[in-house]
């Protein structure tokens, strides 16, 4: 499963999100604010704290990458 992480106010998670949903991309969204843990993990994973995040497979996409995956 693919995770989305994200926090309230940001507009390229707001973006993600959606081009997401209008690809029929399955996520799990994970709100950051809601989940401080979740800040730690990003910055394991890529080194820093910078949103949106999407993790799918072995893959990490930050920020507009997101806007460019497609269901294939």
């Amino acid at each position: 499963m693919n995770t989305l992480y994200t926090m309230d106010g940001c507009v390229r998670c707001y973006k993600a999100v959606n081009h997401l949903t209008d690809q029929h991309i399955s996520f799990i969204e994970i709100n950051v604010l809601e989940n401080p843990l979740a800040a730690m993990e990003i910055k394991r994973i890529t080194g820093e704290v910078v949103l949106p995040v999407l993790i799918c497979e072995s893959r990490v996409l930050k920020g507009e990458e997101i806007l460019f995956m497609k269901n294939e």
